[in-house]
């Protein structure tokens, strides 16, 4: 993967998907398809709790992180997830500068040209010189990223916590419980994901919580 971790926090949770049925199949595609060490690897790298990635199944959203996040691990293209491309092109250095030029990220794509200890190159405009002033000032800009539109960080990019009053809040995914809690569900079998099933459509008869999860959990095995 080009892109360092300090890189990577730098992308926005936004939703770049070009099309959501494509992006929910080919990232239920991926992911069920990778090894645990590779789920694991994935989920790291985007920031991500392994289960979120079962949550995205049902959504068809991806952002720029998790995209590039399964690019690098797979060695399959980006623009593969987000649905812009339908063949399974190898994820370059190339392709991944392409990819965030496309998307915003001109100044980090930059970064990927620049040599290891050297500083990107920033772009300077010459203000119009004053007539009792006889230096040159220059003044450093910025480029700006285009605005996307926001989609709701919770879901499916973040498990989902107590909703309160129809809103959501994020929840820290980064307890100390989840390499046991992603280890029990890679050896889930599929008596003990019936029991579970049949014990949530029990506690969803109260409604609440239980019962917006087993909605969510529906959608997904039909999807």
């Amino acid at each position: 993967m080009p892109l360092t971790q300090d890189q990577m926090a730098k992308l926005k949770r936004a939703n770049i998907s070009k099309d959501a049925e494509k992006t929910k199949e080919r990232i239920k595609e991926g992911f069920s398809a990778a090894s645990a060490a590779q789920k694991r690897a994935i989920a790291e790298t985007a920031g991500q709790g392994v289960g979120s990635f079962y949550m995205m199944y049902g959504t068809g959203a991806v952002s720029a992180k998790v995209a590039l996040a399964l690019s690098g691990e797979l060695n399959v293209s980006p623009y593969y997830y987000t649905g812009e491309a339908d063949e399974k092109e190898p994820c370059t250095d190339e392709v991944v500068k392409g990819f965030l030029e496309a998307n915003g990220y001109t100044e980090l794509a930059a970064e990927l040209d620049a040599k290891p200890g050297s500083k990107p190159k920033r772009k300077y405009n010459r203000k119009p010189k004053a007539e009792s002033v006889s230096v040159n000032e220059d003044v450093e800009t910025e480029d700006t990223e285009p605005v996307k539109e926001q989609v709701d960080e919770d879901l499916p990019f973040a498990d989902i916590k107590k909703a309160d009053e129809g809103k959501t809040t994020v929840c820290n995914c980064d307890t100390p419980h989840e390499e046991d809690m992603n280890n029990t569900m890679e050896s889930l079998t599929e008596d003990e994901a019936i029991i579970l099933l049949k014990a949530l459509f029990i506690r969803a008869k109260a409604g609440g919580e239980a019962a917006t999860l087993l909605d969510s959990v529906k959608g997904s095995l039909l999807s």
